[in-house]
């Protein structure tokens, strides 16, 4: 497993999960929505993303996090591993509901 992406619904810990695994597997965590989103929670041209996650994910060790149609064609094709995180949506809501008060998921 050099090259991971962790894919799943809103709140299922793909975020977590990759900055957990990245230290001890010695890969960097690619987080899809820093790349997406700029200040004021607008998102960035579609090229432009596109840009960036094709030079995030041009290293050897890498594992993304995130759910982009825009770019899974880049991220799937390079990928080695693909972790699909699929929980009940009673645990994905209680986890998001936290996630929101600021508690932990």
């Amino acid at each position: 497993m050099q090259r991971i992406a962790i894919v799943g619904t809103t709140g299922s810990g793909k975020s977590v999960l990759a900055e957990r695994l990245a230290p001890l597997l010695g890969a960097e965590h690619v987080e899809l929505d820093a790349l997406f989103w700029t200040a004021g929670w607008r998102p960035v041209l579609p090229e432009l993303f596109r840009q960036r996650v094709e030079a995030a994910t041009s290293g050897e060790r890498w594992i993304v996090a995130g759910n982009y149609g825009q770019v899974r064609d880049l991220v799937w094709s390079r990928a080695d591993t693909l972790i699909w995180l699929d929980y009940p949506l009673p645990l994905v809501l209680r986890r998001l509901a936290l996630r929101t008060r600021g508690g932990v998921g």
